[in-house]
């Protein structure tokens, strides 16, 4: 390498080395500086060496040596190119210097200090930068790619973070809502983390929430529910080893033994988990099921857990099943924590559907719901709120192989609260003033019996018109076989399939307010207003101040819990977004008494100003004002405070 190197230099003409040691080849050590000993040169002779003149050159030989330069010359930039080409991109070099890595070599030396970057909200939850992505395909693998990233960085989270990782995390879920290169999907997400806000308190924490917030985008996009239950084997935190537990290999031995011994594995403790609204939350039914043995393949739709299906669970059900010889299943609605919801045929009553809504069978012994339904269905009939109340059609107890279930026989509702919230339709003051006052005078039915309901929420509110349900309002079946783990004892447990909802969504998005009828649903956390001991099922989010404390309480719950739902329905988000995903009964309600304390220091006009800014701008000045006025009457901090519901139908917003 060096010989032929020397003996490249040394054809090389004077001038060409002179511009070499000169050019930024030289000074980045490509040519190195001992191989160009330039000859003496005639500006640099010594007197002892100063040449005599040459002799001179004959004129028929000027022209020969003229094309001899020319030849000369070309040799000579061929020689210098192909020394070029062989320095520059064919000889090995080392990794290149920092310098030169850099893009656009700017001014590489390190600033005497870091500027402080301060993020606030409006950065963090701003709209979204990125245009929409049209090609579905790239949508699809950036989705699914984007999800294992997700889940990835969950999983790797500390497990106790400082107040600096959390916050680091918090911020970064957010901006990189803003920024998810799908413009349309990142709206979404957004909308999703109002309603949900990230949950940073671990590793278990942060997971969970990951999943829970996987699940809510699978079901807006009626796709398979995906295994909350399952995150350890596919997105290990590889941290193990760091801990002091088991490497990677031991921890993938650790799953597959317990694969063979068909046992589910759950790491970190378990975490209170509770959806703000309150309904059923994916992990919560996983949560129930971690500590059984496996007896099945994991389904990849979204129904109820398959492992529930067992003695003291649900019973299994298949279309054409005829329950108390009169109501023939025909499809299936929901499920729940504690039971199924099917649409069944009432042979009786030819072409008329009901909701057929089938218990667990180790709660159906002892649930006060029947007990409470019944007393509904024989009050007061010409109270004006019985309408608002859904009435219990039938019920009946059904031996299966579980167990004895508590069945309900209900009529058909076509779309809740919850659904209508998502839809993020802005809501008009006609709109909201109609639902409400058909909620408060359901709401007063239940009060003047001598009830309280418990677990107002948007699930629970629920929305139909004043016609009938017919079979074709429901979508077509989708089934998944139920298949047994090898070794597993077949029994009659569990049915042949499990299939995905048919409930229509969508069906009341454009109707008008004055044809729809609203009733207060699911008696399941109902109490008597005697039973001051027990305490309610009020989801987090819509707890009122003394239900926090081991306090008293009465029906005045109700009203703080109106309160939050009729914000909701008004301006499609909580007034209080709260996700309990990882955090302890106790942590969750200092959260919520933090953020009372602020709306009580605010008061009712910073209160106005909030509900505005969240609702149409042509909803009115003298509208948002009676609003606010209704709703600041239900959220006192003394129960003593709120208004009665008899009051408050008397409120001028609910009687213009």
């Amino acid at each position: 390498m060096h010989l032929t190197r020397e003996i490249i230099i040394s054809k090389l003409p004077a001038a060409i080395i002179l511009k070499l040691k000169t050019s930024h080849l030289f000074r980045a050590g490509i040519f190195p500086a001992h191989e160009f000993q330039l000859p003496p040169q005639p500006w640099n002779r010594t007197p002892g060496n100063i040449a005599f003149p040459q002799p001179s050159v004959p004129d028929h030989c000027k022209a020969d040596m003229a094309n001899r330069q020319i030849t000369r010359r070309i040799t000579i930039s061929a020689a210098i190119s192909l020394c070029l080409i062989f320095f520059l991109f064919i000889r090995p070099q080392g990794p290149p210097s920092p310098a030169i890595r850099a893009p656009g070599h700017i001014d590489h030396s390190a600033p005497a200090s870091v500027p402080a970057i301060t993020i606030h909200d409006s950065t963090l939850k701003g709209d979204v930068v990125m245009p929409k992505l049209g090609n579905e395909t790239v949508k699809a693998e950036l989705g699914r790619a984007t999800w294992k990233y997700f889940h990835t960085v969950m999983a790797r989270f500390p497990e106790t973070p400082t107040d600096d990782q959390k916050e680091a995390l918090r911020s970064y879920i957010y901006l990189f809502a803003r920024l998810y290169p799908c413009g349309e999907c990142a709206e979404h997400f957004q909308q999703h983390l109002k309603k949900y806000p990230p949950q940073v308190s671990s590793r278990n924490a942060a997971s969970g929430w990951a999943c829970f917030i996987h699940n809510e985008v699978n079901a807006m996009l009626d796709k398979p529910e995906f295994d909350c239950a399952n995150l350890g084997d596919f997105y290990d935190c590889g941290c193990k080893e760091d801990e002091g537990g088991k490497g990677e290999e031991g921890s993938a031995a650790s799953r597959s033994d317990a694969a063979k011994e068909g046992t589910r594995q759950h790491d970190g403790p378990a975490v209170e988990i509770s959806k703000e609204d309150g309904t059923d939350a994916p992990g919560a039914i996983i949560e129930s099921v971690m500590s059984r043995t496996r007896r099945f393949e994991r389904i990849h739709y979204v129904v109820e857990p398959v492992e529930e299906y067992r003695a003291g669970g649900y019973h299994p059900v298949h279309l054409e099943d005829t329950f108390h010889d009169r109501y023939r299943i025909v499809g299936k609605w929901a499920y729940g924590q504690f039971s199924t919801v099917w649409i069944a045929e009432d042979t009786r009553l030819l072409e008329r559907y009901v909701t057929l809504k089938i218990l667990k069978a180790d709660i159906s012994s002892n649930s006060q719901e029947s007990s409470i339904l019944q007393h509904l269905s024989e009050a007061d009939t010409h109270h004006p709120g019985k309408p608002h109340v859904l009435q219990l059609l039938d019920q009946f107890e059904h031996e299966g192989p579980n167990g004895l279930h508590l069945c309900l026989v209900f009529p058909v509702m076509m779309s809740d609260g919850e659904e209508i919230t998502m839809q993020q339709e802005p809501r008009f003051p006609d709109y909201v003033r109609e639902i409400s006052k058909q909620i408060l005078l359901g709401l007063k039915y239940l009060h003047d019996q001598g009830l309280i309901h418990g677990d107002l929420q948007p699930a629970n509110i629920l929305f139909t018109q004043n016609c009938d349900f017919t079979s074709d309002m429901f979508k077509e079946p989708e089934f998944s076989p139920v298949k047994w783990l090898p070794g597993v004892e077949i029994d009659n447990s569990a049915p042949q399939y499990l299939m995905c909802s048919q409930r229509p969504y969508g069906m009341l998005a454009s109707a008008s307010s004055s044809t729809l009828l609203v009733k207060i649903g699911d008696m399941g956390g109902a109490m008597w207003n005697t039973q001051d001991k027990s305490r309610p099922v009020t989801p987090v989010a819509l707890r009122a101040p003394e239900l926090l404390q081991p306090h008293s309480w009465n029906e005045k719950a109700d009203i703080w819990a109106l309160g939050c739902l009729i914000f909701q329905l008004a301006t499609n988000e909580p007034l209080f977004p709260i996700l309990a995903w990882g955090c302890t009964t106790d942590e969750v309600h200092e959260l919520l008494r933090s953020l009372m304390r602020k709306l009580f220091e605010n008061g009712n006009q910073r209160f106005a100003v909030y509900l505005s800014e969240r609702l149409p701008t042509d909803f009115g000045k003298e509208n948002t004002e009676q609003l606010a006025n209704l709703l600041w009457s239900t959220l006192q901090e003394r129960p003593e405070d709120r208004e009665s519901t008899a009051r408050l139908l008397n409120h001028p917003f609910l009687v213009g």
